[in-house]
């Protein structure tokens, strides 16, 4: 039987005095507490719910929001995010950092902490090879796939880190060995992109994210549909609660 995880200490959390605050400001008066109390309460209920669903715990999507303010008969959902329970998501989605800490085990893929250590530590040791790799294959590419997106060409590390970045995905991806021939100026364009505003920690964290998560069906399964909106996914990962594991000396150079 799932169950759903609720913070015993709740009633002191600033969020949720915060709430109380505003349920008195709206009106509640003496039973401001009780109200805040079962507006926190149904919330946790829904996001368990929707967590079965969606894969992603925490998340409240905008379905989610309308029967969610419909089970309260009133709209509550901007006031929750007014009190920094919830914060907004793109896509007028919301998310709830505290459910997500807690309630991982009711998303409907949830893999054990044992699972997630296993397929991280694979990543991990992916490393080496995929840079030696990473090498080999910028040497075959033409000179001219290695543009930046104001027309610049890329240095020599940043075209390696951008192959690598393609090869982790691939991988993450649980895809076939990618040929020459299926690299293209726009790939590498994007990889080049990403690789460039986040670190290798960061890129890390979201291929333990995206090889843990590669089955939800939200997750694209091409590595070029991620690059096109690797923002996005990114945002998404830094959301999504999972183990961290700290390697040290993983670089592409």
């Amino acid at each position: 039987m799932l169950e759903l995880i609720f913070p015993l200490d709740f009633e002191r959390l600033a969020e949720f005095r915060l709430l109380c605050e505003a349920m008195r400001k709206a009106g509640s008066g003496d039973t401001c507490v009780r109200d805040a109390t079962f507006i926190y309460s149904r919330l946790f209920v829904e996001l368990g719910y929707l967590a079965q669903v969606t894969n992603q715990p925490g998340y409240l999507t905008s379905d989610g929001v309308a029967l969610f303010e419909s089970s309260l008969g009133q709209p509550v959902t901007k006031v929750l995010a007014d009190c920094r329970v919830l914060v907004p998501a793109p896509g007028g989605e919301f998310f709830c950092e505290r459910f997500a800490r807690h309630n991982a085990h009711l998303s409907g893929d949830f893999k054990s902490g044992q699972n997630r250590g296993a397929a991280n530590s694979a990543v991990v040791r992916a490393q080496k090879q995929l840079v030696k790799e990473s090498l080999q294959q910028a040497m075959l590419l033409p000179p001219e796939f290695y543009k930046k997106q104001d027309g610049s060409t890329m240095s020599d590390t940043e075209s390696r880190q951008a192959i690598l970045l393609i090869k982790n995905l691939d991988r993450c991806l649980k895809l076939p060995t990618r040929l020459t021939r299926q690299f293209t100026e726009g790939l590498v364009m994007d990889a080049g992109m990403a690789a460039a505003k986040y670190s290798e920690e960061q890129l890390m964290q979201f291929y333990f994210w995206l090889r843990n998560n590669r089955e939800n069906p939200v997750v694209p399964k091409t590595t070029e549909k991620i690059l096109a909106e690797f923002d996005k996914f990114f945002e998404v990962s830094r959301m999504s609660p999972s183990p961290e594991i700290k390697e040290q000396n993983i670089t592409a150079t």
